[in-house]
């Protein structure tokens, strides 16, 4: 996701972060690398969303997005 306009700046050290479109019930979940931002998942309704840095949490996507349809 390099040039990513939603991407934080490299030298702020913000080493993940999440773009979420509700419409479609879709995240994407970017770590940084050597090169900038890569997408480590791309996660939907029927997903779970973890990271390792913080191992106790597992959210469930389905509940986070209304059904399709609505």
């Amino acid at each position: 996701m390099t040039g990513c306009s939603s991407a934080p700046p490299t030298r702020h050290g913000i080493p993940e972060f999440w773009i979420i479109d509700p419409d479609i019930g879709q995240l994407v979940q970017l770590e940084l690398a050597s090169a900038g931002y890569a997408v480590a998942a791309l996660l939907d309704r029927a997903s779970t969303l973890t990271t390792p840095r913080f191992p106790a949490v597992s959210v469930p996507l389905g509940p986070v997005f209304k059904p399709y349809g609505e």
